[in-house]
């Protein structure tokens, strides 16, 4: 059978619409839920928005009478009831519905828990109280016709419901079970679409993959505004992908995204036994959707497309293939190098230096690098986006750097930390099969492995990393207050690039500077600097004395300004700067440059001084998080050590060889020391901030050739 997109694009709406139902197909379980937290609405509102959207049958475009969005929604929530319906979107919301809910029909849950648990619960077993977020879903269904503020609003509300108040079953929210039910629904959908026909027995789903080497790709950075670039175009690319299959040609939803790439649940097409067909009818629509503008055919991502499976659960299948090697676009190579005779820009390694623009201007700028044009506007539009910010009045939101001599320390050392978790058997749903159910002796039951709770268990470790900077306590990772702001009054002779570094030669030490606006603002840890520069430690002993410090020896002087041009060359003397006002921007920044936070990996730039403590922070979020779970779920940390003028590749490398470490698999045996009921022992206490989870406790202290844990 032959396929054609054009079908999907030309009843792209309709079918967009009527996957809102999905998406809603439960939101009536969070009324009672918030109304106990407080909450106003009027649920007969959220009806009323509902029934004003009849999205069009796409099978049947005549039909004058098509059921409303609220019809979709009350006939298709209850599988029984929708397999009877006339309707085939309400006869397969039914059954996506049921396939979602693997939970709510198995012998012994009916007498399970309380029935109104107050609590919320990640999958791993950490409780917390939920929010009333009645607003964000009446502000979601406002917005039903702009797709990205409608899922967004309503992400945000349903992440505060959950889909069962029965303990331990509240820990799959309303998000993770709307969002399976609209991904299955989708895919299917689209599959009548494709092939103009209705098949409702045997419905399977495949996991189609955009995978790449995306640590590999971002360690090829010469700066933290290289990588930070780098990232953000990777990021452009997989958005461009998610709209092509997401609203262009709706086919699937994305499912997982981490460094290398993106997931999507699609459908399994007939007589698609190897699903080759699929494959072949999406492949050259993704590689064109961004990855050949975006990362202007930088780098190429392979296509993979998993078996197919009755509930999904194969994502697992499609991340356990090694990532491809990094290489770009043969055609988009051969172009390069038939227009430019020249060196290899030092960054990317493919295109040639300077390459990328017709201005000569341009050209000669980027040369002057040792870059391609496209390099330098990345790592430009980076150092703009920040200079931008700082002039921004929300004065409540303390922003990180982006320069790695901020972050250093007043010795000038950074550390790169390292984090990873081992998601595989989560992912393939083995080890959800270890948690409890039902715990009652008569009635011991597991959990199933659904893809609404595989869900939740990636999104969870996510979480955990995008939160870990944030949860570290001020007192100790405290904020930096302050820059210095330097004015020339012969700047302009030196024709510096707007956005571009530099270096002020003071004596034996070189004081990074961004120009910007005809100024240029000190982009340096500026204790290093008062302490290089000879200052006493009570002069450097906080951020203002290291700022009057270095602000006297800057006044009214002439100094030696240079441009870097990479690692292993020389810089290229500009010229003697005449330095006239030196002004203090009071404005604080936090000294932390977060690199990934992924599912599994975890990088972040931090000072070397602070490191111990920001890993005993994450350990500590771990052990309240996660500890019911360490012994299926462990946590990885490192630590790198470098100088601040360290090339960040060679950091990179090192975090890359940490993230590597495989931990022995022997079995080993830990003897029970002691046994403590009650509440939690003094030095564990801080555990218990923020949830009530930890009211009650059972504490074990284990013990292995003289080591000791507690759990």
């Amino acid at each position: 059978m032959t396929h054609d997109l054009t079908s999907l694009a030309n009843n792209s709406d309709s079918l967009l619409l009527a996957e809102v139902a999905a998406f809603l197909h439960d939101w009536q379980k969070c009324i009672g839920y918030w109304k106990k937290l407080g909450a106003t609405f009027n649920p007969s509102d959220i009806s009323s928005d509902l029934e004003k959207f009849q999205p069009q049958d796409p099978l049947n475009p005549s039909t004058t009478e098509s059921s409303s969005l609220k019809q979709l929604i009350e006939q298709g929530k209850d599988p029984s009831k929708a397999k009877h319906s006339p309707d085939w979107r309400i006869r397969l919301l039914g059954a996506c519905h049921d396939i979602a809910h693997v939970d709510k029909d198995q012998p012994g849950m009916k007498d399970l828990g309380q029935p109104t648990y107050d609590l919320i619960a990640s999958v791993l077993g950490f409780e917390t109280s939920p929010q009333e977020s009645s607003s964000k879903l009446c502000e979601a269904v406002k917005k039903i016709n702009q797709r990205s503020i409608f899922l967004k609003e309503l992400e945000q509300a349903f992440n505060n419901a959950v889909g069962d108040t029965r303990r331990p079953l509240n820990e799959v929210r309303l998000w993770e079970w709307g969002a399976a039910t609209a991904a299955f629904w989708k895919a299917i959908a689209s599959r009548y679409v494709l092939e103009n026909k209705i098949t409702e027995n045997n419905l399977k789903w495949r996991i189609l993959a955009v995978r790449f080497d995306g640590l590999g790709f971002l360690e090829q950075s010469l700066t933290i505004s290289d990588l930070l670039g780098r990232r953000t175009a990777i990021q452009a690319s997989l958005n461009s992908v998610r709209k092509l299959l997401e609203e262009t040609y709706p086919i699937g939803n994305e499912v997982y995204r981490d460094e290398n790439g993106s997931a999507f649940i699609v459908p399994e097409l007939e007589s698609d036994s190897d699903g080759k067909q699929l494959r072949n009818l999406l492949e050259n629509q993704i590689l064109d959707a961004g990855w050949r503008n975006e990362l202007d055919g930088e780098l190429k991502p392979r296509i993979d497309i998993t078996e197919s499976h009755e509930k999904a659960i194969v994502l697992h299948k499609a991340l356990e293939q090694a990532v491809p090697r990094i290489t770009p676009f043969e055609d988009y190579s051969n172009r390069w190098w038939q227009e430019e005779v020249t060196d290899i820009c030092t960054v990317c390694g493919v295109r040639p230096q300077g390459w990328g623009t017709s201005s000569k201007e341009q050209k000669r700028e980027a040369k002057s690098r040792n870059i391609c044009h496209t390099c330098l506007e990345r790592r430009d539009k980076r150092a703009k986006t920040w200079s931008e910010d700082l002039h921004k009045t929300d004065k409540e939101t303390v922003r990180n750097t982006i320069w790695t001599d901020e972050v250093a320390d007043k010795n000038g050392r950074l550390a790169l930390v390292v984090g990873q978790f081992n998601l595989n058997n989560w992912l393939s749903g083995n080890m959800v099969k270890t948690l409890m159910a039902v715990g009652e002796p008569s009635k011991l039951k597991n959990k199933e492995p659904s893809f609404a709770r595989i869900q939740r268990v990636w999104l969870t470790t996510q979480r955990f990393w995008q939160k870990a900077l944030a949860d570290v306590p001020d007192t100790k990772l405290p904020k930096i207050k302050g820059r210095l702001i330097i004015e020339s009054s012969n700047l302009t002779q030196f024709r510096l690039q707007r956005y571009g570094n530099y270096d002020l030669v003071l004596g034996m030490i070189k004081l990074s500077v961004l120009h910007n606006d005809s100024k240029l603002i000190v982009t340096d840890n500026l204790r290093y600097a008062a302490k290089q520069l000879g200052a006493e430690s009570k002069e450097y002993s906080t951020d203002e004395a290291a700022s009057n410090f270095v602000c006297q020896r800057l006044q009214n002087q002439q100094v030696t300004i240079e441009e870097p041009t990479g690692y292993g060359s020389p810089n290229k003397l500009k010229g003697k700067l005449n330095i006239g006002n030196v002004t203090f921007d009071a404005t604080e920044y936090s000294p932390v440059i977060p690199i990934l936070a992924e599912p599994r990996t975890f990088m972040a730039l931090v000072p070397a001084d602070k490191s111990l403590e920001v890993i005993e922070a994450i350990k500590t979020k771990y052990d309240r998080e996660m500890g019911k779970v360490r012994n299926r779920l462990p946590l990885h940390l490192g630590v790198v050590y470098f100088q601040r003028r360290t090339p960040l590749r060679s950091a990179l490398d090192a975090g890359r060889q940490m993230l590597n470490y495989k931990s022995p698999n022997d079995k080993q045996l830990w003897e029970v020391q002691s046994t403590t009921t009650g509440q939690l022992p003094p030095k564990k206490q801080e555990l218990a901030n923020g949830t009530k989870q930890f009211d009650e406790t059972i504490t074990l202290e284990l013990n292995q050739d003289s080591r000791t844990i507690t759990w």
